[in-house]
């Protein structure tokens, strides 16, 4: 069983609730042997993936195919998640995970992943900086806050806080 989740702790609930679901089962019952987490083979290829859920809404349950991209099934996953949550309020308790397949660029159905597919896709290019990636010139602090003070009086809901440097622009100076 593939359970998406965001801790251990979560994945065993989300397991125990699955299973009491299917058989006649317990937790006092049962026993985890293992709990792990799975990783992509490929994780530098961006794949298409297709999305079987239901989720529990205001009115009923309803099920529903949904389509994304990227590099890994956990990402597409964390897309789904959001996206349900932005587009339909779904709760992630409420939202249950039926099947995740990749699926080939000719069986896409959803015009928002087939746009992807042309060959000549074409981004703006972003402002350009004097200085590049190249060189050394970019580089990623990681810095652990403790008291959990971020900018003034907002607090970090994070543990670690990532910041890029780079350029003649930096966001925060960092003595070394």
């Amino acid at each position: 069983m593939r359970i998406f989740a965001p801790n251990h702790v979560v994945a065993k609930s989300r397991f125990w609730y699955f299973v009491s679901q299917l058989k006649k089962m317990k937790k006092s019952s049962g026993e985890i042997v293992y709990c792990g987490q799975v990783y992509e083979k490929t994780p530098l290829k961006v794949k298409n993936f297709g999305i079987w859920l239901r989720y529990d809404s205001r009115s009923g349950t309803h099920n529903m195919y949904r389509e994304y991209r990227d590099l890994t099934t956990a990402g597409a996953v964390t897309q789904c998640y959001r996206d349900m949550g932005a587009r339909h309020r779904a709760r992630a308790h409420s939202i249950q995970i039926m099947k995740v397949e990749q699926i080939a660029a000719s069986k896409c159905r959803r015009p928002a992943v087939k746009q992807f597919h042309v060959s000549k896709t074409a981004v703006p290019a972003g402002p350009q900086s004097g200085r590049g990636l190249e060189g050394g010139s970019c580089v990623w602090y990681r810095f652990a806050l403790q008291a959990g003070v971020w900018r003034g009086n907002q607090t970090c809901p994070h543990s670690f806080t990532d910041i890029l440097l780079c350029g003649k622009t930096p966001f925060v100076k960092v003595k070394i």
